[in-house]
């Protein structure tokens, strides 16, 4: 079985969020889409990272309630471990179990398989 079948099954929207974005806000649109990782992009294409509610959490342990002033950026990893469509299951589970990830985006080329803009400007979709 191949990442791609999964999203056939399961979707491939990508709810994305600009590095700039407040923390706070981050969060806040996390309980709305019920999603634990965002992809971090500047211009809708390109992957700058990825920032997930443990990253929050991370950010809380260290510098306290301070940190949801911050932007996404500064609490984001920069160097996401990513998938292709054409990657087997079996392939992923070893990346993220070697990796100690739970989040993989899955990358067609240098995009994230759909971004869904309505919902990352938090936009109600038309």
């Amino acid at each position: 079985m191949k990442v791609s079948d999964i999203l056939k099954a399961k979707g491939n929207r990508v709810v994305t969020v600009r590095p700039d974005e407040a923390v706070s806000t981050f969060i806040k649109r996390l309980r709305l889409e019920k999603i634990g990782a965002m992809v971090v992009t500047e211009d809708d294409v390109t992957v700058v990272g990825l920032i997930t509610e443990r990253d929050v959490v991370h950010g809380l342990a260290s510098e306290g309630a301070g940190v949801l002033a911050k932007q996404v950026r500064d609490l984001m990893t920069r160097t996401a471990v990513t998938c292709a469509p054409d990657d087997s299951v079996q392939e992923v589970m070893v990346k993220m179990t070697q990796r100690r990830t739970r989040h993989l985006p899955v990358i067609d080329g240098h995009r994230a398989r759909r971004h869904d803009q309505h919902r990352r400007r938090g936009e109600k979709p038309a």
